[in-house]
């Protein structure tokens, strides 16, 4: 039998469950990396599309360190704005982008140890985040005259008298 058994009803082929322990077994955990899921890594952009972002995040409260460190009235205060970059391009006629995201912390710590009251100040990078997608399947590259998502009909007719820059279709005949 070869490394696929058949169920009883011989229509689908099922994962012998020996095999999967196998490789399993044999497969270094340094190769076996979480993977973290993006909202829309592959939604399909007109090529040379940029976008940068600024957010902003601001957390506030006490600390609770469950008796672990001798610290009480533990309270802290940080604040983290985040720079991102996109970019979309064109990988080999497939729709792709690449996303970078460099965030800052400033933190401001209090607490008291031992009956002596401490002050902690920290500010500096946090750790960035960088993301390449590429679509290889579906979506292809297209440049922004012919995306899906240009304006048709009369309303971009106006819009063309006005500004000669707007993307036009190719296949659009006036």
């Amino acid at each position: 039998m070869g490394k696929f058994a058949r169920d009883a009803g011989g229509s689908k082929p099922r994962v012998n469950p020996v095999l999967v322990v196998a490789v399993l077994l044999l497969c270094p955990l340094s190769i076996l990396c979480a993977q973290d899921l993006s909202p829309r890594a592959y939604l399909i952009t007109p090529i040379h599309s940029n976008a940068v972002t600024l957010s902003y995040s601001f957390s506030d409260g006490s600390i609770n360190f469950n008796g672990a460190l001798p610290l009480s009235d533990a309270k802290g205060r940080y604040s983290v704005p985040i720079l991102g970059y996109f970019h979309s391009f064109s990988f080999f006629g497939r729709s792709a982008n690449v996303g970078a995201v460099l965030p800052y912390a400033v933190g401001n710590f209090h607490g008291t140890t031992a009956a002596v009251p401490q002050h902690l100040y920290r500010s500096g990078l946090v750790d960035s985040f960088y993301r390449v997608s590429v679509n290889l399947k579906g979506g292809p590259a297209m440049p922004a005259r012919v995306h899906p998502m240009a304006p048709e009909g009369p309303a971009r007719r106006e819009s063309e008298r006005d500004r000669s820059d707007w993307p036009v279709r190719s296949d659009h005949a006036d």
